[in-house]
């Protein structure tokens, strides 16, 4: 065990807490397969490293590796392939060998500052950052994000 506050091993009710949800969420992400977990038992327990991948997937948009899905694979993609994943769409900027790189485009998130260092967020909806010129590049105005092949299994591609 380390010595952080913490645990090694969460259990459902232990993650929730951290988490901020229910444990029954926690307990269906568990059984969709969608949260990576081991039984000792009866009893689920989750790995912090599982937690944590799955927490920034989350928190970045990406498709979460371990959810079942049919998906897409690299063959499906060429440069200007729109395709969603579930938390939102996604447009291909250039493919490497392993990998797809993309911008987000359903929305756009901005963070400015004034002179007295107060920070504003705003979101601008796709249609109008389109408008606006944000997804004109190279080089691009947003961030770039790397789907490597694992992640493409999460895409569904977005019939034009």
């Amino acid at each position: 065990m380390s010595d952080s506050s913490e645990p090694h091993v969460y259990t459902p009710r232990t993650l929730a807490e951290y988490w901020g949800c229910s444990e029954r969420h926690v307990r269906n992400l568990t059984k969709s397969g969608e949260l990576r977990s081991f039984r000792i038992g009866k009893l689920i327990r989750v790995r912090s490293d599982w937690a944590l991948d799955f927490q920034k997937a989350q928190e970045i948009g990406l498709p979460n590796r371990n959810a079942p899905t049919t998906g897409a694979s690299l063959n499906d993609f060429t440069i200007g392939t729109e395709f969603r994943t579930g938390v939102g769409c996604f447009r291909c900027t250039d493919i490497g060998t392993r990998c797809v790189i993309a911008i987000r485009i359903d929305q756009v998130e901005v963070v400015s500052a004034n002179k007295t260092g107060t920070i504003a967020k705003k979101t601008i909806d796709g249609k109008s950052a389109e408008a606006q010129g944000w997804f004109n590049g190279p080089p691009y105005q947003v961030v770039e994000i790397v789907f490597d092949e694992n992640d493409l299994e999460g895409c569904e591609l977005i019939q034009s």
